[in-house]
Parts: C-alpha cells; structure tokens; sequence
C-alpha cells in the first residue's frame, strides 16, 4: 500500500458450477462512512470506491454480496484477502 492511498478496490468472484451465467449483486463501503457503491454482472464484479480521507491499514472493509435471493455480508481489512461461502438462501 502506498503513503496515501485514497481508493479500495475489491473483486468479487463466482466459483460455482453455473459462475459464468450467475448475476452477482456487490455492495462496498468503508467502515465508518456511509457512502456506498453497487454493482452487478455475472461471473465477476469489480467494485471501487473513493474514500475522503486516506485509507489506512487498519481500516475495514464491508462487503456486501448478493446471488439470487441469497445474501453473505463480510468485514476484512484493507489489503487482506477473504474467501467466503454464501449459504443457502433463508
């Protein structure tokens, strides 16, 4: 991570069987902040926001991903990598 780092970016993949045809729904925020960006596609979705302040390290991440009507939110700090399972839709 560079000295001022002012954007976050994360991809958001499917896995599955049926990945490339999934519609994926992702929703991104910085802990803290109320500003949000979501975006969709199939198979994957890259999702970018702005922060206004540089991010740090020990920041968090919220990500919000969405396949059909099941939903799996996930918190991870910036510059980690996190693998997630969404279970089966409730």
């Amino acid at each position: 991570m560079r000295a001022k780092q002012w954007t976050v970016s994360c991809v958001v993949r499917d896995i599955g069987s049926l990945a490339s045809s999934a519609r994926l729904r992702g929703t991104i925020r910085l802990a803290g902040q109320s500003r949000r960006v979501t975006r969709s596609g199939r198979g994957t979705v890259q999702l970018k926001i702005r922060s206004t302040r540089p991010v740090t390290r020990s920041q968090r991440v919220v990500v919000l991903v969405r396949k059909g009507t099941a939903s799996r939110r996930m918190t991870v700090k910036v510059g980690r990598t996190l693998r997630g399972a969404m279970g089966p839709a409730r």
